[in-house]
């Protein structure tokens, strides 16, 4: 399975942005560390020189542990390509594909203006040559994927849905097939505690599809009711194809990678 990699950008003004991709590469961090800096050289190829790429986060199986990767041994990649008049307020929005599902979409900012007409993208071939370079990089090896969602998961009744001290609860799902570790979500049920994001601690009869999952145990049992559950699965696969659906244009004034809402003040009434 993939794992989520954000490259983190700044421009000349300070201003910043990140872009998340999904790394298939071996857990091995020298193996990950080239392979990542291999991609944002290649992304830095169609960046302008006003803007840097700096350094890449990369997920670990620990949720809140992650790795910080210092790209170009910590000097990061400079874009190669002309300052634009406004780059800032320009993006690319490119979808990257898999070979049979799915999607993952793309905004692809600090590119130069002159690729750009009003709405529309114009790219000549220096661009052009740069972006499939980067392209070439995303689809070798299957190191990059996309994840995402099925659009209809498959609902399973669940019944005597019943609270266990001091966590958690069981239920019956005989056809589910749920594995110890699959995350899956509760719905229909009355009780406050049972529907929700669950992950299931225990198979406790295969046969018959009773099942035990960890969080708060609920005040009571849930009695009979239309309660349903799925499996929060995905795709996750290889890109296969890169391609650029058009621009993305922000109102003057208020530049990629600036928040939203009333600037922040030096002493705020609220702490």
């Amino acid at each position: 399975m993939s794992r989520q990699c954000t490259l983190q950008f700044k421009n000349s003004t300070g201003y910043g942005w990140s872009e998340q991709y999904h790394y298939n590469g071996a857990n091995d961090l020298a193996d990950a560390t080239a392979n990542i800096n291999a991609m944002a050289n290649a992304r830095a190829g169609f960046l302008t020189s006003t803007c840097l790429l700096q350094r890449a986060r990369l997920a670990t199986t620990t949720p809140r542990l992650v790795q910080i990767i210092q790209l170009n041994s910590g000097a990061g990649y400079p874009g190669r390509e002309t300052p634009p008049t406004d780059a800032s307020e320009v993006a690319l929005e490119a979808i990257l594909q898999s070979a049979t599902i799915g999607y993952n979409r793309k905004f692809i900012r600090g590119i130069p203006e002159r690729v750009t007409g009003g709405d529309q993208y114009l790219p000549d071939m220096p661009f052009t040559d740069a972006l499939n370079a980067w392209v070439a990089v995303l689809i070798a090896g299957d190191l990059w994927h996309i994840v995402g969602k099925p659009q209809t998961p498959t609902m399973f009744s669940a019944s005597a849905l019943d609270a266990t001290l001091p966590r958690g609860y069981t239920f019956l799902a005989p056809s589910a097939g749920f594995v110890v570790g699959d995350r899956i979500r509760m719905t229909g049920a009355t009780v406050p505690g049972y529907n929700g994001v669950k992950t299931v601690t225990q198979v406790l009869d295969a046969t018959t599809g009773l099942y035990q999952v960890g969080g708060a145990s609920p005040p009571v049992n849930q009695p009979a009711s239309n309660t349903k559950v799925f499996l929060l699965g995905g795709y996750d696969l290889g890109i296969v194809t890169a391609t650029i659906q058009g621009l993305s244009r922000r109102a003057a004034g208020r530049p990629f990678g600036l928040s939203r809402g009333r600037r922040q003040t030096l002493y705020p009434q609220r702490h």
